[in-house]
């Protein structure tokens, strides 16, 4: 197997994303039995016709990292595959939209002014998204204080949570309005060939083994009944009949 990643960019120090794909060769294939989807290039020649079947299964890694940043694993990345990506755009607009409602964002009185968050309209404003491997992602609208000593330093923004509440950073808004740009510019089916032709590129691939296939020989019906023995003689009726 083989995975190629290229570096999509930052949406902030905590939130990173990756494009990746991998390459599985005939022997991937083979080690793999029944969880493989086939090898990602084969090629047969058919009746004298060759074919050339491509597959790629690209997809989008969003790594989190928590304030103390701590180390990456796979319990702080979620994966987005390109159904994933169009559900995640549609609940993050909805999400965006969400800042607009009276009331979201509360002022506590005239003497603190402090900003937070309505808890009667948290859950309504939250959505949660399950991707194909079962994990989840769950965002909901949060007071980003960045710095507790500068007083007002505060934004309306986001907490994002991955796989449980144990993972999550927080997220100004400009982060997720970013967060929603990025994953929407990019177009899989374009990213998938760039890193096909560089994994071509880079393994010197031009000796693929090619499987030949011979169509077999259409044999007629009655050919096959004379050969199989279905056909018994019959004696020819005489042209003159007897007295």
């Amino acid at each position: 197997m083989i995975k190629i990643t290229k570096e999509l960019g930052s949406v902030n120090p905590y939130v990173r994303l990756d494009f990746e794909m991998i390459i599985n060769t005939e022997e991937d294939d083979k080690l793999m039995g029944r969880r493989s989807l086939g090898p990602s290039l084969t090629q047969r020649v058919y009746n004298g016709n060759r074919y050339i079947r491509i597959r790629t299964s690209p997809f989008i890694t969003l790594h989190v990292g928590k304030k103390n940043y701590g180390e990456r694993s796979l319990d702080n990345s979620y994966v987005i595959n390109e159904e994933t990506r169009h559900y995640l755009l549609l609940k993050l607009r909805l999400f965006l939209h969400k800042f607009k409602t009276p009331d979201l964002f509360l002022r506590t009185n005239q003497m603190s002014n402090k900003l937070k968050v309505n808890p009667n309209l948290i859950e309504e404003s939250s959505f949660s998204i399950v991707n194909a491997h079962g994990k989840i992602l769950r965002m909901e609208p949060a007071v980003i204080e960045e710095n507790p000593d500068i007083p007002g330093n505060v934004y309306e923004g986001a907490i994002l949570y991955v796989n449980g509440y144990d993972t999550y950073v927080y997220l100004r808004f400009d982060d997720v309005s970013y967060l929603y740009r990025k994953l929407d510019e990019i177009r899989f089916q374009e990213f998938a060939w760039y890193a096909f032709n560089t994994y071509l590129a880079l393994e010197n691939k031009t000796d693929f083994k090619i499987e030949t296939y011979k169509p077999k020989p259409i044999i007629k019906k009655e050919e096959e009944e004379l050969s199989t023995g279905a056909l018994t003689a019959v004696k020819a009726p005489q042209t003159i009949p007897d007295i």
